[in-house]
């Protein structure tokens, strides 16, 4: 990325500000988290055109085990110091023939459409669409030691980006909140722990009685679900069902924060 950060970051934000509101629960991987992705269903590789044979080659191994992986744009096709490889890296696992390679130099995308490979866990997505180009033209970083409006992007096709990373999940994630976009949802595990946040940004606009689905890991069950919130006066105690290992229950209301905890057997 430091050879065309600025090119990297805006799509990275972009695809970022999608997850967020497409409340798909995400982590940032960086060089050291390389060494073991057996952890995640869904590697995004969003506009990394610059990638070392070594990465190539952990990403390769962790497709071929079981994993998902979403690309965008020129991903892969230059070395990591920024040398235009004869076919991108990832051309295997793309499944990509003499037709996707863009025929200059110039070009910002592998193909011109958006294609599924290896029976649906790869996506090639060919680019991430700015609400506005002179907007993404003038765009001075998501964050310049202030907030500044217009700094985040929420692209014109981050619905798209959304399936994209649930068709390489298998057609549905882990964590399924009947929520609208304007709410902000994170997960957290510790121990025997899993706590969802919830955060509604619009003032005045409290919902009620919407549906959470979560898939527990194998062997683990449900025993107690509660929902705290400094918005009541009191924690309550929520019913919930489990079918197989999914675990399903209604949150009565969400005003501005609720704090969701689940625990879970041993």
């Amino acid at each position: 990325m430091a050879y065309d950060n600025r090119r990297a970051e805006l799509q990275q934000c972009m695809f970022e500000q999608a997850m967020i509101q497409g409340h798909v629960p995400f982590d940032i991987i960086f060089d050291e988290q390389m060494e073991d992705l057996s952890r995640y269903k869904v590697l995004v590789l969003v506009g990394q055109n610059n990638l070392s044979d070594q990465h190539v080659a952990k990403i390769r191994d962790f497709v071929l085990s079981g994993g998902g992986l979403v690309v965008t744009g020129l991903t892969s096709q230059f070395d990591k110091w920024g040398r235009r490889r004869p076919t991108p890296a990832l051309s295997e696992l793309m499944e990509i023939d003499e037709f996707w390679i863009p025929g200059d130099l110039e070009g910002v995308a592998l193909a011109d459409e958006i294609k599924i490979a290896r029976k649906g866990s790869v996506v090639y997505l060919p680019e991430i669409v700015p609400p506005d180009r002179d907007q993404a033209a003038n765009w001075k970083g998501s964050w310049d030691g202030h907030l500044v409006k217009g700094t985040w992007i929420k692209p014109v096709n981050w619905r798209e980006l959304v399936w994209a990373v649930r068709q390489a999940a298998g057609g549905r994630f882990r964590l399924e909140v009947g929520v609208p976009e304007w709410v902000a949802v994170e997960q957290v595990e510790k121990d025997n722990l899993l706590i969802l946040h919830l955060v509604n940004y619009r003032q005045d606009n409290t919902l009620k009685n919407f549906p959470v689905d979560l898939v527990l890991d194998a062997g683990k069950r449900a025993v107690k679900v509660d929902l705290v919130s400094p918005d009541l006066n009191e924690s309550r105690e929520l019913d919930f069902v489990m079918e197989g290992q999914k675990c399903r229950f209604n949150v009565p209301e969400l005003q501005v924060y609720d704090l969701i905890v689940v625990r879970l057997s041993s």
